[in-house]
């Protein structure tokens, strides 16, 4: 009998899915209708069964999930090199050209952004988000010239950078203004880009 219990446990998968012949099928009833264990074993089954269909209910929802999170994803290292790429573009271009050239370039790039997003539905908050990040990351770009002015200044006259701002306390201040305007900045691209 024990044997004859091991088959039909064997079987009742396939026969669950009604994957079995004919032959098979009666010999399983045969068996169920004179053995508790293996009816025991067969409705363990089916509801192990419904529980696994009950998860794959709505397919699409869990498609759409890991779609959305890879697009977010997507949108973060776009976010990221576009960020870098500006900023190193900015930087080297403050350098070697005039700023008004710099920020008219910037001003053409945010109005073609303008352009691409006018027909969302949040246009409105698009246009604040991406004013306050001009303007934060102008201000940094400003910052970070001054900054760079300052110290070629200190290293072609030999002074020390606590004298020109005015102590080590001011010194500071400027590190932490720049630091602040760095993560404002962040954090707005960070909004108006994820969304």
């Amino acid at each position: 009998m024990k044997k004859k219990c091991e088959i039909v446990q064997d079987l009742l998968p396939l026969y669950v899915e009604d994957l079995t012949s004919e032959e098979s099928n009666h010999f399983i009833e045969e068996h169920l209708h004179s053995c508790d264990h293996c009816k025991n074993y067969l409705r363990n089954l089916q509801s192990e069964l419904t529980v696994d269909d009950s998860l794959d209910v709505y397919p699409e929802n869990n498609e759409q999930k890991l779609m959305k999170s890879i697009q977010r994803r997507i949108n973060r290292i776009r976010f990221t090199s576009t960020i870098i790429g500006f900023s190193a573009g900015i930087f080297v271009s403050l350098l070697f050209f005039n700023a008004t050239l710099v920020f008219m370039m910037l001003g053409v790039l945010l109005v073609l952004y303008l352009i691409k997003i006018r027909g969302t539905a949040s246009f409105e908050n698009r246009i604040v988000n991406t004013l306050i990040f001009v303007l934060c990351f102008i201000s940094l770009v400003i910052s970070l010239k001054v900054f760079w002015n300052i110290a070629i200044y200190v290293d072609d006259y030999g002074t020390s950078p606590t004298g020109i701002y005015g102590g080590e306390f001011w010194l500071y201040m400027a590190w932490l203004r720049l630091a602040l305007l760095a993560v404002i900045t962040l954090l707005s691209g960070v909004k108006l880009f994820s969304k």
